[in-house]
């Protein structure tokens, strides 16, 4: 069984889902965007608030430029979610 939870940093206040067991075939969802609120805090909020458990994949500037560079993300930038091996912007 992998394990996944989220957290959600929000002004001072945290928004935290317990671990959660999921079964090994079933993917978890990947948001990947900087380690600050911005264009990422609002998907950040809806899952906390509808209990979907995905992975906060937080990048810091140097980690964002080399992944650009690698072409990792579709449209050069952030945030994007991954599910089922597609990329979303």
């Amino acid at each position: 069984m992998l394990k996944a939870h989220m957290a959600i940093e929000l002004n001072d206040l945290k928004f935290r889902n317990t671990a959660m067991s999921v079964a090994p075939n079933v993917k978890i969802p990947k948001l990947q965007y900087f380690e600050l609120g911005g264009r990422g805090e609002p998907v950040r909020i809806a899952c906390a608030v509808a209990g979907i458990t995905y992975i906060d994949e937080r990048l810091s500037f140097p980690e964002f430029g080399k992944m650009k560079a690698a072409g990792a993300f579709p449209t050069g930038a952030v945030p994007v979610w991954i599910e089922d091996d597609i990329k979303f912007t």
